[in-house]
């Protein structure tokens, strides 16, 4: 089984277009896990097609019966099973991934590997499709901080270290960009759009050469000259602050100019900027401010400006200089004082309308306020006079239930009385010397079968054929189910239930009419070579007996009984092959209960903390719940008719079934089982469906055995008996009589 394990199996579904116009998505196997980054990848695609990257790693440990099991500990089909269970999980994953894409507009395809490590598969994937683009997570969102800039996941590290040269990689931690790995560049890049990233590029571009400011030697006659338009300039800013309405200024953040570095302009602009007013505020959303317009001179219209003997000089008076810069601070000051006063104004105007509009709202509302209250305390009023009525006729009705509760007790332990009584009327008390001369002292030859509650031997008792179910010491069994399986046995008789002929209360032993054809397990397996296969009339014929016999228990009245443990090797074959339902130890009569789920106003369930059965036949809702009806009976009913109809073994056959539909393209002819004969294929394929209806994991959505199993089952039993219902009636006949003349 480890093989299974080191085994690389790789399923491609992408397009065959090249792969550098193609951004990979490494995903996980949880979706919420990687959402973010298939999202960050489709919104910086660029245009590029989207492929969704996964590597499976199958688990070890296989859950089974309550536990988790070692994969080499179990069977190859039961492993085969969970595998098929775990491939279909994974790609419903791998499709919800491209659901987001297509919702997102983007269409995508979908890569994946089964390997034991997630970071070799990647490496993997990279290295046979020649992946040049990959996305992937930096860490777990729970390690993500607003200072992270490098990796914190093993799998990353280990893929930024061993991928190829060509690939570019982009780590991803919770929507944020932290790391690019690019070879070409011979560097790992760190950038994104977390907030140290964006730091980090900052810091880098301001050390950068490039941007270093450079300085120009000006005339000092034309520094002057620009001091005083300066001033000009902040004077006119102050006044058109003072008198400009809200309606007239920009929204530009002061963030925005306390970064921007400081330009030397020429006289002409400032000249032309402080002269007209327009550059300050033109009555629209897009005002040019004066420090951008400043900005936009060019350092060589500067350089042309100036006069040659000053530039050539290299010289200039600081000073001045100090004065112009502190001329544009003030321009820029009276400017934002400006731009507050407008956002205070709006501020005021709103929060005027704003309180007119609510003393408006509050009017209505104390209006209806007013006329809810008054319509409140009239029903209120009703309310207590319905409410005391209630009371009077709660306490009649109270006084009338404990008498009706004091006679249905008494009648009840008369009932019990009566019935315990009757059952030991019913059935025949054998000493235990008897049994042990029906079976010579309990002779290993005798033996025909062992079950959870003990030993069974065939035996002969008053010159009768019998079986007889002697309990084991060592047995989980024990009084309870002893006497539950008396109880029900010994009131029941039905044509495909095995007769109970009698008991010995003392060694908890019972005795049964003896079958001879053995089990219906014992005819689907075939071990031993004295047992034939059964036909497909035969299991047609025996389906219909099976939902014959349950349709019976679940309509008992006044209560229904659930057999609980249903299945092949409990269901027994007579001389004509006709089938008997045979140990109701775990059977449960159900308690009638308030269920408001139902249609009906009332249900009929038995609740236990600990479900007993056999797994691979018992009820999900009942095995996790706890709450056993009669719908528990029909799943058991639906697994084994599936086992009819394939042969195959009761673990994992509802998937195996399901499976073979989707991928054989409807194909029946590979699911039934060759032993049985040639079946029909129409016949075959309504049994196939309706075993999968009465196996589904919502007991709500199984069907009902009396209106919807009998109806398909009967017709298809009449049909196909033919000659074999033929020769099993007349000798049902023969009996009959041979049994009047006795």
């Amino acid at each position: 089984m480890n093989s299974i394990m080191d085994t690389r199996r790789e399923i491609v579904e992408v397009n065959s277009s090249g792969v550098r116009d193609t951004i990979y998505v490494a995903v996980a196997k949880d979706v919420k896990d990687s959402k973010l980054n298939v999202i960050w990848a489709i919104q910086n695609s660029g245009g590029k097609n989207i492929c969704i990257l996964h590597v499976h790693v199958p688990a070890p440990k296989i859950p089974m019966m309550g536990g988790k099991f070692p994969a080499n500990a179990l069977t190859r089909q039961e492993v085969k099973a969970y595998r098929e269970i775990e491939s279909q999980d994974m790609h419903k994953t791998l499709d919800s991934y491209l659901l987001i894409c297509q919702r997102m507009g983007v269409r995508a395809n979908k890569l994946h590997i089964e390997m034991d490590c997630i970071e070799k598969g990647i490496i993997e994937l990279i290295s046979q499709h020649n992946i040049q683009n990959l996305v992937m997570g930096a860490a777990s969102d729970k390690y993500h901080s607003r200072r992270m800039t490098s990796l914190r996941s093993k799998k990353a590290i280990y893929v930024c270290e061993k991928a190829p040269a060509s690939c570019l990689i982009q780590f991803i931690c919770k929507g944020y960009l932290i790391q690019t790995r690019d070879c070409s560049m011979d560097k790992l890049r760190v950038e994104g759009t977390s907030p140290l990233a964006k730091q980090m590029q900052n810091s880098e571009v301001g050390h950068s050469p490039h941007l270093r400011s450079k300085s120009i030697s000006h005339d000092q006659e034309l520094l002057h000259h620009r001091v005083r338009s300066m001033s000009s300039v902040s004077e006119s800013g102050r006044s058109i602050a003072s008198s400009v309405s809200s309606s007239e200024w920009f929204s530009t953040p002061q963030s925005k100019f306390d970064n921007e570095p400081s330009y030397s302009p020429s006289p002409s602009s400032v000249e032309t900027a402080a002269s007209n007013t327009n550059l300050i505020s033109d009555g629209s959303e897009n005002v040019l401010d004066l420090k951008s317009y400043l900005s936009s001179i060019k350092e060589e219209d500067l350089y042309h400006a100036s006069p040659p003997s000053v530039l050539q000089d290299g010289r200039r008076d600081d000073s001045v200089y100090d004065q112009l810069e502190q001329a544009m601070a003030e321009a820029e000051k009276a400017r934002w004082d400006a731009y507050q006063e407008t956002v205070r104004r709006r501020k005021a105007e709103k929060d005027v309308l704003d309180v007119i509009r609510k003393n408006k709202d509050t009017k209505i509302l104390y209006e209806e306020e007013v006329k809810l209250r008054k319509y409140l305390e009239e029903a209120l009023e009703k309310a207590k006079e319905e409410i005391d009525n209630m009371r009077s006729q709660i306490e009649k009705v109270n006084k009338e239930l404990e008498l009706a509760l004091d006679h249905k007790s008494s009648t009840e332990n008369q009932i019990g009385e009566a019935s315990r009584t009757q059952s030991l009327q019913l059935l025949s008390e054998f000493s235990f010397s008897e049994i042990e001369e029906a079976t010579c002292n309990f002779n290993p030859s005798l033996k025909i079968g062992e079950g959870g509650y003990g030993s069974i031997f065939k035996g002969i008792l008053r010159h009768t054929e019998v079986a007889i179910k002697m309990l084991n010491p060592n047995s989980t069994q024990g009084p309870s189910e002893f006497q539950q399986e008396v109880t029900v046995l010994s009131k029941l008789r039905h044509r495909n239930l095995v007769t109970l002929i009698g008991a010995n209360q003392e060694t908890r032993t019972l005795i049964y009419e003896y079958l001879p054809n053995g089990s219906l397990e014992d005819h689907l397996i075939c071990n031993d070579s004295n047992t034939s296969p059964l036909s497909w009339q035969a299991r047609i014929r025996i389906a219909t007996e099976l939902c014959s016999a349950l349709i019976f228990l679940h309509s008992n009245k006044p209560h229904s009984i659930v057999h609980g443990d249903l299945k092949p090797s409990n269901i027994l074959l007579d001389v004509n092959f006709v089938s008997k339902l045979s140990d109701f130890g775990i059977c449960r009569i159900l308690s009638c209960q308030d269920d408001s789920s139902s249609n009906n106003s009332s249900t009929q369930f038995w609740i236990t903390k600990f479900a007993k059965g056999t797994f691979a036949y018992m009820d999900p809702e009942f095995f996790g719940t706890g709450e056993l009806t009669t719908k528990s009976d029909v799943y058991s009913f639906g697994i084994v008719l599936l086992r009819l109809i394939t042969g195959k073994l009761a673990l994992g056959i509802k998937n195996e079934v399901l499976y073979a539909l989707n991928n054989a393209g409807g194909e029946l002819k590979s699911l039934l089982d060759p032993l049985a004969g040639d079946w029909p294929i129409a016949e075959a394929e309504n049994l196939i469906h309706l075993a999968l209806r009465c196996c589904d994991m919502n007991k709500r959505r199984r069907p009902e055995l009396c209106s919807d199993v009998w109806k398909v089952l009967e017709p298809m039993r009449a049909s196909c008996s033919g000659a074999i219902t033929n020769t099993f009636g007349l000798m049902s006949c023969l009996d009959k009589q041979l049994n009047r003349t006795t």
